[in-house]
């Protein structure tokens, strides 16, 4: 059951930081944000939402201020991979 935890961190992550780079670098959606909202605008549970944005946060991608959460120079520099497991 781990490995399917992680590799749902790094894709649910990916589908966080494309939305991101969509809207200019910010959301107004935070680790604060409801379960319901989480689940209707990015399809995961808050825990996985959580999960990513921590992940995301350790690799100073992202911070998080005022219920918003923000990209950092890093983070606007971030490319998706393309590692395909097939």
């Amino acid at each position: 059951m781990r490995p399917i935890k992680e590799k749902a961190l790094v894709s649910d992550g990916q589908i966080i930081m494309e939305y991101l780079l969509q809207r200019g670098g910010k959301m107004p959606y935070s680790d604060e944000s409801s379960a319901m909202l989480i689940k209707d605008k990015f399809n995961i549970s808050k825990a996985a939402f959580k999960r990513a944005i921590g992940h995301l946060m350790k690799d100073r991608l992202v911070v998080q201020e005022d219920g918003w959460t923000l990209l950092t120079e890093t983070g606007k520099e971030w490319t998706p991979s393309t590692d395909k497991e097939d």
